[in-house]
């Protein structure tokens, strides 16, 4: 088994490399490759976490890229910045409202792709999504800090010495 996924895993990387760099890489030149190599390492570790088959990570990868531009429309649509210090009630009632339909959509938004997700992947890979994506996030801020404690350099997440 651990032989499988040596061979395996080098495949996975290389189809989650390419299925990054066929989507369009924010909108600030100098960025554009930091958020490539961070989106790629997202994909790499959550495929890893999840035990995807290059099959299933194909697959499931362009679902969960489009259903992550959808819900990045549904938070474009509220307005929810911070109330500021003195709010109307009227202000008050219209943004409680509005998070309120705001939940109600992501909601929605969830159980539609729910339901395409488990067409290309058992809902015991499914259900740790939400969990791996936390982990990697917690990971990325931790190597962030680690990097201005420290001077710059590090390893991705996943791949800090001394582990």
């Amino acid at each position: 088994m651990k032989k499988l996924h040596l061979i395996l895993m080098p495949g996975i990387f290389l189809l989650c490399l390419s299925v990054i760099q066929a989507q369009v890489i924010g909108d600030f030149p100098g960025r554009g490759m930091q958020n490539a190599r961070i989106k790629a390492q997202r994909v790499a570790y959550i495929t890893s976490r999840l035990a995807l088959s290059p099959q299933e990570a194909e697959r499931f990868w362009p679902l969960v890229n489009e259903m992550e531009e959808e819900r990045e429309r549904i938070f474009l649509k509220y307005d929810l910045e911070r109330p500021a210090d003195s709010i109307s009630e009227a202000d008050a009632a219209r943004r409680i409202e509005q998070s309120f339909r705001l939940d109600e959509e992501l909601l929605a938004l969830r159980r539609r792709y729910y339901e395409r997700f488990k067409q290309v992947v058992p809902a015991s890979k499914i259900v740790k999504f939400p969990e791996a994506d936390r982990e990697f996030k917690r990971e990325m801020l931790e190597e962030l800090r680690h990097r201005r404690e420290h001077g710059g350099g590090g390893a991705p997440p996943g791949h800090r010495r001394g582990r």
